[in-house]
This record gives C-alpha cells, structure tokens and sequence, in this order.
C-alpha cells in the first residue's frame, strides 16, 4: 500500500501534536497552572538552590494547590536565587512538618 508523502507527512505531525500534548498535559498535577514552574528551570521537582530544595521536598507531598503550603512550594519552584527561599525556609519547613505530622494536607499525586 503507497501512502501519499503529503498525507504521511500530515499524518506524522498530527502524531508529533498528538504526543506533546500528552505530555504537557501529564507533565504537572492540576495545582500547578500558574502557580509554579515544575519542569521550567528548576530541572523538575528539585532546585540548584539548597534552601529552595529543602522547601519542594519538604512540602510537595502535603501540597494540595492552596493555602500556605502551596505557597512555600510554588515559591521554591519559582526561585531564582537560594536568596528567595531564605527568608522562607524556617517557616515552610514547619508548617510542612507540622502537616506531614497530621497526616498530610491530602493527596497530592491523587487528588
């Protein structure tokens, strides 16, 4: 069976299409849009800065997209210096405990 090159062609960036919107849909959990840059420069769920790194690490599991927790989360994804988690860190790394010791703020992978 000859396939047309045009229709190949169109047919193969339909996939390409098809596949990166997959991706993107996929590549952050709903609380993310707009709120923090997971995959942006930060490389994913870590930081290249120390202080923003213990902060997503502390609170992405008790993130469930609002109040202060997810502000402390979003804040270290969005930093860009170990200088804007800082002044932060103290704080969030409490109320993030605190949360893990209540049993979490939900489920942040499952909704």
């Amino acid at each position: 069976m000859k396939v047309d090159s045009t229709k190949a062609k169109l047919m193969a960036m339909a996939m390409a299409t098809a596949a990166t919107a997959a991706l993107a849909w996929t590549g952050c959990d709903s609380h993310d849009e707009g709120s923090h840059g997971h995959g942006t420069s930060s490389g994913g769920h870590s930081s290249p800065y120390p202080a923003c790194n213990e902060v997503i690490a502390a609170c992405h599991e008790v993130d469930t997209g609002e109040g202060e927790i997810n502000d402390c989360h979003g804040k270290a994804h969005d930093a860009e210096s170990d200088d804007d988690c800082t002044p932060i860190k103290a704080r969030c790394l409490e109320v993030c405990a605190e949360a893990k010791a209540d049993g979490g703020g939900g489920d942040h992978d499952g909704g």
